[in-house]
């Protein structure tokens, strides 16, 4: 059995910016390449990267959430004929409340050695010398 993969990416947009446009190409591109070059339907859509530009507040995050939600109803509607479940979705460092991510962010006490040492290293068994330090 053949598959085909439609993967788009980074997809996040300012506020005045719509997301029609970009819908219109990637039908255009569809009908041209599967009618005269003959590549199949996507059996699967893959969303990498940023879905939205982020935001310092929920609203804000809920907002476009719910317009990107719309925008990949249309890709499902139109190159997966509605079902979502082959629709896979990677969100990027934008996807995210800006001020939850800072809030969970501990500053680490160690220096930057010990830091590097522990997360490439087990129980110190192994070291590594920085040059320049």
């Amino acid at each position: 059995m053949k598959y085909s993969i439609l993967h788009i990416s980074d997809i996040h947009k300012g506020q005045d910016v719509e997301y029609g446009p970009l819908f219109q190409s990637m039908r255009r591109d569809y009908e041209c390449y599967t009618n005269q070059e003959g590549l199949l339907p996507p059996s699967f859509v893959v969303v990498s990267g940023d879905l939205i530009q982020g935001a310092y507040n929920d609203d804000e995050i809920r907002q476009q959430y719910d317009n990107v939600s719309l925008f990949l109803s249309e890709i499902c509607d139109f190159f997966l004929n509605g079902d979502r479940k082959k629709l896979i979705i990677v969100p990027g460092n934008h996807d995210v409340n800006r001020n939850v991510t800072k809030a969970s962010m501990i500053p680490s006490t160690r220096d930057y050695d010990s830091c590097l040492n522990s997360f490439f290293f087990r129980s110190g068994r192994h070291s590594v010398e920085l040059e320049g330090t």
